[in-house]
């Protein structure tokens, strides 16, 4: 992994909220668009890009589409455990949202870094 690939995979987060922009701007027309883009841009934020950069290392393996869907669906399930347990050591729920995502973006990085070392 080099930062071409993460690049690249940028601009398909690019392309991807752009698109769900379009989607959900016509699903929810009676609301303004910065109600939904804020409401995408929170969604995107906690579980698709953090779930897509934990699965990073399966690059090769996963097409973008298959890491952006189960990423999301183990970002969803990690940040509920870990909140839940930062909730129980004292961490106030307001901070989940702004602390886990760059950990787990970190985590994937150090992951798929680890993983071209073998």
């Amino acid at each position: 992994m080099n930062l071409r690939t993460i690049i690249e995979d940028l601009k398909r987060h690019a392309v991807t909220y752009g698109v769900l922009s379009i989607v959900l701007q016509a699903v929810f027309f009676r609301e303004s668009i910065s109600v939904v883009q804020r409401f995408l841009a929170s969604f995107y934020w906690m579980f698709l890009l953090p779930g897509a950069f934990l699965l990073m290392r399966w690059r090769e393996r996963w097409g973008f589409t298959e890491r952006l869907i189960a990423g999301s669906a183990l970002s969803l399930a990690a940040f509920g455990v870990l909140s839940y347990h930062l909730g129980l050591l004292g961490l106030h729920v307001r901070l989940h949202g702004l602390l886990l995502p760059p950990l787990f973006i970190a985590a994937g990085l150090l992951l798929a870094r680890g993983g071209d070392r073998a």
